[in-house]
């Protein structure tokens, strides 16, 4: 009975993920890097919600703070920074920058919060749920 509710939620998740994306309420961005394996992949695209508001593991992507370009990083807790700054993490810490090199960012560097993985849209990444 849980699996059936998991899988339903997933698919319930899944479809409102890609009705916002057909309504141009979510934008698709490809991964590059190896610095969030083995969370997200080289090459995979993911949609993102740039209306949302990014919490403790919320998967994020932000302006980098010194280069024009952008990166996808997890927020981590919310005490391991001051109440006006985030802290971001790379899953794979061995591969790409992050907060460990830059320091903390301001919120209004966040461009926006991934949602899904479409090219494992049932992938069950818990800050998507």
């Amino acid at each position: 009975m849980v699996y059936r509710q998991l899988n339903l939620r997933l698919w319930a998740n899944a479809g409102v993920e890609l009705g916002a994306w057909a309504l141009r309420r979510r934008r698709r961005l490809r991964v590059h890097g190896d610095s969030m394996v083995p969370t997200l992949r080289p090459g995979e695209f993911v949609l993102l919600d740039e209306t949302a508001i990014p919490h403790s593991d919320s998967i994020v992507v932000v302006d980098h703070p010194q280069f024009d370009t952008l990166l996808i990083k997890r927020v981590a807790s919310d005490d391991a920074a001051p109440p006006d700054r985030m802290w971001l993490l790379s899953d794979n810490p061995v591969s790409g920058t992050d907060s460990r090199s830059f320091g903390s960012i301001h919120p209004s560097w966040v461009v926006g919060v991934v949602t899904m993985v479409l090219d494992r849209p049932f992938f069950t990444e818990p800050s998507f749920l």
